[in-house]
């Protein structure tokens, strides 16, 4: 016999959202300060995730355990990187800075972030070592981001 039904589990995507660039547009990196890639394309995200109007910074309003991944594909190799910076501070973890040029780049990982907190995948110059950082357009040929609440709260 079948017993009685126990209590409905954690959904531990009811948080998530997915965000793509597919359309490829040339970009200007500045030397230093970096530029954030819009994402306006197959979006998917629950409530709990919004966009900015300019589709380029990401607002998590649930606290807890995220998994961030992200993938950059350029058309050809360039001396640039990748970094994700949460409320507007670079994370070690969040960053691929290649010593050499590159044309794709992808990166994941956990993170705790707060309610409210703000993620944005940026393309910065990432310079050969000893040299200064120089400032560079790229074409994009894709990108894309996914943000997941592993565990809410802290």
């Amino acid at each position: 016999p079948t017993g009685p039904t126990g209590p409905t589990g954690p959904n531990p995507t009811a948080a998530a959202a997915f965000a793509a660039n597919t359309q490829g547009p040339d970009i200007n990196v500045p030397s230093y300060s970096g530029v954030a890639i819009p994402l306006p394309d197959a979006q998917v995200m629950s409530a709990d995730i919004t966009a900015n109007p300019e589709n380029t910074e990401f607002r998590v309003n649930k606290a807890g355990t995220y998994l961030l991944s992200y993938r950059v594909n350029l058309t050809q190799p360039a001396q640039v990187g990748t970094i994700l910076p949460i409320g507007g501070v670079r994370r070690t973890t969040s960053s691929v800075l290649p010593g050499a040029p590159t044309a794709s780049f992808e990166n994941h990982y956990t993170h705790l972030l707060g309610a409210g907190e703000k993620i944005q995948l940026r393309l910065c110059a990432s310079p050969l070592p000893g040299l200064s950082p120089k400032a560079q357009t790229v074409t994009l040929a894709g990108a894309s981001l996914s943000i997941i609440l592993l565990k809410e709260g802290y």
